[in-house]
């Protein structure tokens, strides 16, 4: 929603003149935008009255630190002003999913100094617009500083289809529930003992925090260890990751790992990676390197949906590319277990809804005649992302009506996908004969077998 905010105005901008009224409406409209995706998607988002003291530069005057940073090379807001009254701040990080990330260094770093630059003619004083990110244009209620009902209204405006209207403090109450559901790790106590390798130093974990080898991915001014930061990291990325807005990174998946959601999601991977393979061997390999031919082949592929399609003749939905891939995703690289039955009325609409989901992505990957990665990690356009959601709705709706029409032919759908194996190859090379892949370092020549 801030991407299309920020194009929107871009657009404007490209057009026609931009008058300081619109400019200042657009710049409330972006700044909604954010309020909103930032709180929906940052993890346990702050308490809403929390979002006046988030700054992205420092106070001169009081010395106050600001709350933006970039971390390990990703976009984070930290420290916001603490509940209690004798503390300043209090520690805490979240982590803008990368679709946010730009869109909102753009608004912060474009749009904001065109703001002040004209507020500063219209108005003079504009330090509150220079540091804090959450800020109106003109005095609101006798401040310039968003309040916790401002959130509230850019929450209740951006949700127009959700029935409940969204507090911020609702919606604290049900991200916590969530990731109690689906990420228990998160919520076990973490002692931190020293390490060996502070034990090996001779010196407790907090002394190796401070002073030794200090990550540099961690800027000082946030006042925060590496493990600190990844454990901020991992909450926010399974909020991400709960979204379809990215996957974890490494370090994130270790902390995660004994999420059943998660354990499903790496299957998810690995089946989208049979679907390319299966993809460029089934539906693409007769047409070579040449564009044309291969976007043709991708939409004549898209149009006849032989992946889903249901065929009365021989009583088969689908094809041996759905078979596969719906393996995959169900058990894994490794297969079913010996003996594995299927439910007795076949698998859900919703795991063959994502198997043909991911077909269609490695599809679409080809769209052009020319590679295109859509793996969710690497997606940072919220339009792509948007596509691929709504794309797995109408399938899963699809196939449910699939399998109320065909039962019978669903069972057996289930059942050839059970017992699928990986075919041995047909023949095997002779690797006596031929060159090992590795140049001689002496003649330059590729080295024999």
């Amino acid at each position: 929603m801030v991407g299309r905010a920020v194009d929107e105005l871009q657009q404007q901008s490209l057009k026609k003149f931009c008058s300081p009224s619109k400019l200042i409406d657009e710049e409330k409209h972006i700044l909604s935008a954010f309020a909103a995706a930032f709180f929906l998607t940052s993890g346990v988002p702050p308490r809403p009255s929390q979002a006046k003291s988030l700054r992205y530069d420092w106070d001169a005057k009081t010395g106050s630190s600001r709350n933006l940073f970039i971390v390990l090379g990703m976009v984070v807001l930290a420290n916001p002003a603490a509940k209690q009254q004798r503390k300043n701040t209090q520690e805490c990080l979240w982590v803008l999913p990368r679709s946010l990330a730009a869109p909102t260094m753009f608004f912060l770093g474009v749009v904001r100094p065109a703001l002040v630059r004209l507020l500063s003619q219209l108005k003079g004083d504009v330090s509150e617009h220079l540091m804090h990110i959450f800020v109106h244009p003109f005095p609101v209620r006798n401040s310039l500083l968003w309040s916790g009902s401002d959130v509230n209204a850019a929450l209740q405006k951006h949700t127009p289809t959700i029935t409940v209207k969204f507090t911020g403090t609702l919606l604290r109450n049900a991200t916590t529930a969530m990731l109690r559901k689906f990420f228990p790790s998160l919520t076990s106590v973490n002692q931190l003992h020293d390490s060996l390798l502070d034990q090996q130093a001779q010196h407790r974990r907090s002394t190796g925090d401070t002073h030794y080898g200090r990550d540099l991915d961690i800027p000082r001014s946030l006042a925060m260890t590496i493990d600190r930061a990844r454990g901020y990291i991992a909450t926010s990325q399974a909020i991400h990751a709960l979204y379809g807005l990215g996957i974890p990174d490494e370090s994130s998946q270790i902390i995660l790992s004994s999420s059943h959601f998660f354990a499903s999601r790496q299957l998810e991977e690995a089946a989208f990676m049979e679907a390319r393979f299966q993809v460029l061997s089934v539906y693409l390999v007769r047409w070579g390197g040449d564009k044309m031919l291969l976007a043709q082949a991708v939409q004549n592929t898209l149009t006849g949906a032989p992946y889903i399609a249901v065929n009365d003749v021989q009583g088969v939905i689908g094809d041996m590319v759905l078979r596969r891939v719906l393996n995959v995703l169900l058990f894994g690289a490794a297969g079913p277990a010996a003996g594995t039955p299927p439910p007795p009325s076949g698998y859900t609409p919703e795991d063959v809804g994502v198997a043909v989901t991911l077909i269609i992505r490695a599809l679409k990957e080809w769209l052009q005649g020319q590679h295109c990665d859509l793996t969710t990690g690497s997606l940072i356009d919220i339009k792509a992302i948007q596509h691929l959601k709504t794309c797995e709705i109408k399938v899963v709706d699809y196939v449910r009506k699939v399998k109320e029409r065909h039962p019978a032919m669903w069972v057996q759908l289930s059942k050839d996908t059970i017992d699928i194996r990986i075919p041995k190859p047909a023949c095997l090379p002779d690797f006596t004969l031929g060159t090992y892949g590795l140049p001689d370092e002496a003649t330059g020549q590729n080295i024999m077998c």
